[in-house]
């Protein structure tokens, strides 16, 4: 294109943006991003496990007081046949 005064008019935005700024900027972005979506996925994957690890502990700790009362229970039973006098048949009813 040809104006008034015989030179060739450029679009506004021609060489605003070199091509070798640019690419390092998106290099570098990508870059970034990936470092960063790898320290997030490490954190997750740490942050799950120890919430795993949490929840075992805390249904081991239940299974612990549920035995524990089962077993006081048995115990109690075991002293309580010890210790009684034997019934008979008669007494019984």
């Amino acid at each position: 294109m040809n104006n008034p005064g015989g030179t060739k008019s450029r679009p506004a935005f021609a060489g605003f943006f070199p091509p070798l700024p640019v690419a390092l900027v998106v290099v570098a972005g990508f870059g970034l991003s990936f470092v960063a979506f790898h320290l997030i996925q490490q954190h997750e994957q740490q942050r799950a496990a120890a919430e795993f690890l949490r929840r075992v502990e805390q249904q081991t700790g239940l299974l612990h007081e549920k035995m524990n009362v089962y077993e006081e229970m048995f115990l109690a039973l075991r002293n309580f046949q010890t210790y009684a006098a034997p019934v008979n048949r008669t007494e019984f009813r």
